[in-house]
Parts: structure tokens; sequence; C-alpha cells
């Protein structure tokens, strides 16, 4: 089944025409790994720096500061198609987007990693550290402070972590195939001319499915985990995200679509759906299997 929207991406990059098309997703593997190693480096701090006898709270925040690194760098890399858009098309016209795309592709996929990043326990890399430092409960599994009923909250927080992985790449898988893979690659952003209204049910209960379907995969992460840690790391992409629809991509929007838009923002949410819309929601996921 042919993806929607990949003939109109690929003739805007005819750099990757062909079987160079391959590249693409290599970039993104080692954009990813890249990622990750971040990670793994900023994880391993407390085991490497820490000294017998003195104190070591600045560490505990190591695990932390790799996240935001790679939030902060992420959203970066994206900003730069939106920031740079006039000057580049001013400079390279009608290739201007295919000097730019790959930059955007490494910041969603540094974006994304998080999400993925979040199934990974942290504490396992300097699991000496967590057992001795003073906060401690950071890196502890919630399950611990039900006594009795941990036992139960493992197979309740699997199960949340389960139904929500479920939603969130459903909600990925949807919108590629609805929306295509074009608007997802922000092509018409630099050809707005070329793009077309985009009609959804799942528009009127929810802004920005792309987003909340990263979310939800988050979420999940921080219920597989199960870590004070890991839903602060939650937190802190949601704020990313919202600072980022606010501040650039919906500031966009409100200059192409005026007061329309700004009414449509208050009466629809960004990335959560409200309970009495729910069986919208779940019509969009389920229709993927009609």
């Amino acid at each position: 089944m042919p993806i929607k929207g990949v003939d109109n991406f690929r003739r805007k990059i005819p750099t990757f025409s062909g079987k160079k098309i391959a590249i693409l997703p290599i970039f993104c593997i080692c954009m990813l790994s890249f990622a990750f190693v971040v990670y793994f480096v900023f994880n391993s701090l407390p085991s490497i720096l820490a000294s017998p006898g003195e104190s070591n709270l600045i560490l505990a925040f190591c695990p932390l500061i790799g996240v935001l690194f790679v939030e902060i760098i992420g959203f970066f890399l994206v900003w730069q198609m939106w920031f740079k858009r006039i000057s580049l098309k001013a400079k390279y016209g009608a290739t201007s987007y295919q000097r730019i795309f790959l930059v955007g592709f490494a910041g969603v996929t540094w974006l994304l990693s998080i999400s993925i990043n979040q199934f990974f326990p942290f504490y396992s890399f300097a699991q000496e550290f967590w057992a001795t430092s003073p906060l401690q409960v950071l890196a502890t599994p919630l399950e611990v402070f039900f006594g009795s009923y941990g036992f139960a909250m493992v197979f309740l927080k699997y199960a949340i972590a389960l139904i929500l992985l479920v939603i969130g790449l459903l909600m990925f898988a949807r919108a590629i195939q609805v929306f295509g893979i074009d608007y997802m690659v922000v092509l018409y952003l630099y050809f707005p001319e070329e793009s077309q209204p985009q009609q959804s049910e799942i528009y009127s209960v929810l802004r920005h499915p792309t987003y909340a379907g990263a979310l939800m995969v988050c979420l999940s992460g921080a219920f597989f985990t199960f870590t004070i840690y890991s839903f602060v790391v939650y937190i802190l992409l949601l704020v990313g995200f919202y600072i980022h629809i606010y501040f650039v991509e919906e500031k966009e929007l409100i200059q192409r679509f005026g007061d329309s838009y700004k009414n449509y923002r208050k009466i629809v949410p960004a990335f959560f759906v409200y309970p009495r819309n729910l069986k919208i929601l779940f019509h969009f996921l389920i229709f993927y299997f009609t």
C-alpha cells in the first residue's frame, strides 16, 4: 500500500531521487543513535563522577539535563525550518526546502527519541550511585511506595503503558494515512500555494493529533518505568510542544487564517481530547482497520 504524499515529497527533493531515498531512514537512524549516545553519557555521569563522602546532589540531575539538552537541540533544529524560511526562499527559491529539510528531520528525530528513551530506566546506568543518593526517590519505581498493593500496581502500570502506546502509535499511523507524509514533513510550509485544505473529524476535537501521538508514547514510557523522573520528562516535552505550537506553528496559522483560527484554538484543545469527544477520537483510530 503506497504511503500518501510520498510522490509529492520526492518531487521536491530531487537530490534524493531513486534509490538515494534510502539515505533518509539511514540519516534518521544515525540521528537517533546520536541522541541515545547523549542519554548514555548523561545517565552514566553520576556513576563516573560521584565521590565517596561528598554531596552528589547535582549529579542526580544529570539524566534530566541530558533530556533537556536533547529537547532544546531538537526544537532548535526544527525551528530552523520555520525561522529561516523567508531568507532561504529569497536566496534559493524552489530549492530552499531540500536545503533545509534534513535539519528538520534531525530535530524531529531527536524529539521522538525522548519518547523512546522513556522506556529505558536511566537509573540502571548508575545503580550504585542511586542506591545511596539522597535523591534516590527520583529513581525509585513508584510501585514500591504502594506497599502490599505494589504487585497490583505493576500490572496496572504496564496495562496503562500498553494502552497509551497503542493509541499513540495509531495516532501516528492515522495521521500519515489521512494527511499524507508531505504534510507531516511540513513540505507546504515552503510551498503553500500547492497545499490543499485538510478536513478530518479529528480536527473537530484535537488541533495537533500527530503531536498528541508523540506525547501519548512519551506518557506510555513514563508509566512503563514509573518513576518521578519519567513523569518530569513527560512534562518537559509537553511544555516544549506547547511553546512550539503557540510561538511558532500556530503563529503562522493565525497569520494565514486570522481570527477564525484564534476562535478555533479557543474551542478545540491542542493535545488532549475532552471526555465527551472520546468517541470521535476512537472512531478516528479504529477507522484505520476498516
